[in-house]
């Protein structure tokens, strides 16, 4: 991932497409976006493999867009990364199908994960990263957008409920669950 960055940022230079000044900038962007890109591959091909499409997808939007401004565990390479996510995901994934059987039993279960989740939103979100440390006004903007997000997918997991879309309010409440869990890595 640095090393094709790099190659990138380098051409975009030698064809004036960016500035000196930016490569630094334009190189750590260009790896986020890559490793986003490899993140969503293997979302869907787990999603493809299983069957479960739909769900994985839902699942890797909650998680993705919670884990933005939440924070938590971030591996040290990008291979270690890769390999957290598609576990977090088939884990996930799998644990949709074997308890959509259940769903009116797992009611319970929402509940307290949301409750869970809402208090460690409030108490430790945002958990910062060694290498974005955040400034005060940051953080407050990252509490309240994670508390915004939090709240949106609430309200989708109640309304997918009422729906008895089982499956996608399972992948919800599996993409709260392992938000918690990197929260408290």
């Amino acid at each position: 991932m640095y090393q094709l960055s790099l190659f990138l940022c380098k051409w975009m230079y030698r064809e004036n497409v960016i500035r000196e000044d930016d490569m630094e900038t334009c190189q750590y962007g260009l790896q986020i976006t890559m490793a986003n890109m490899i993140n969503f591959l293997i979302m869907m091909i787990i999603g493809g493999l299983l069957g479960s499409l739909w769900e994985t997808g839902l699942f890797y939007v909650v998680f993705v867009s919670l884990r933005l401004f939440c924070g938590g565990y971030h591996a040290d390479s990008y291979g270690k990364c890769f390999l957290m996510f598609a576990l977090t995901c088939l884990i996930s994934t799998v644990a949709v199908r074997l308890l959509s059987q259940y769903v009116t039993g797992l009611c319970f279960l929402f509940w307290a994960v949301v409750f869970l989740l809402g208090m460690c939103i409030c108490k430790k979100a945002p958990i910062e990263h060694v290498n974005h440390p955040l400034s005060v006004d940051e953080r407050k903007l990252f509490k309240t957008k994670s508390l915004i997000v939090y709240m949106f997918w609430c309200m989708t997991g109640i309304l997918l409920w009422y729906l008895q879309m089982s499956q996608l309010f399972l992948s919800i409440m599996s993409a709260f669950i392992m938000v918690l869990i990197y929260m408290f890595i």
